[in-house]
């Protein structure tokens, strides 16, 4: 059976050759995978830092009893910043399924055997697709959390209280 990653190879110098070609990809697509794995995390923490500094500026905004036009402000500003991270973080991680997939197809041409039934663990993706396809996303305490799915519960929580505030001080807060 004919594996639909597998590149041919005809002769021992072309399989010498097709080795090197195989090597210089790697590098490639790990050093792609590793710049925006990178970059997610980093762009998600100057969110976080980002987000917490505007609640601390509503917080402050509160206690010295500052116009509600301003908190309702600090309010649709982390529901855009919650809507733009989202975003850029579904592009970045977009980009890191890509660089999965080049990988998953360079661990395919080395034929590791499956060891019952999974993937072999030396194609690490592979593998971890096999581990968590079985894995059930719920309940929330025992299932499976992605990086995703974590990112988007907090870029979710963020919007909701940008929402909420921003409701809260425009028709609620009298000061």
């Amino acid at each position: 059976m004919h594996n639909q990653w597998e590149m041919p190879v005809t002769s021992e110098s072309n399989k010498q050759e097709t080795n090197s070609a195989l090597e210089i990809f790697r590098d490639y697509v790990w050093g792609y995978f590793e710049l925006h794995a990178e970059q997610r995390l980093k762009t998600f923490q100057f969110f976080i830092t980002l987000a917490t500094a505007l609640v601390g500026a509503f917080i402050v905004l509160i206690r010295y009893g500052i116009t509600t036009k301003w908190m309702a402000a600090i309010g649709v500003l982390v529901l855009f910043f919650s809507f733009v991270f989202w975003k850029l973080d579904h592009r970045t991680r977009q980009l890191i399924k890509n660089a999965e997939e080049a990988l998953k197809y360079l661990d395919a041409q080395h034929h590791l055997p499956d060891i019952h039934g999974a993937p072999h663990p030396l194609r690490i993706f592979s593998h971890d697709d096999y581990i968590t396809d079985d894995a059930k996303p719920y309940p929330l305490w025992s299932g499976h959390f992605s990086y995703s799915r974590c990112f988007e519960w907090v870029f979710r929580g963020f919007a909701l209280a940008g929402i909420i505030s921003t409701i809260w001080c425009l028709f609620f807060f009298t000061s």
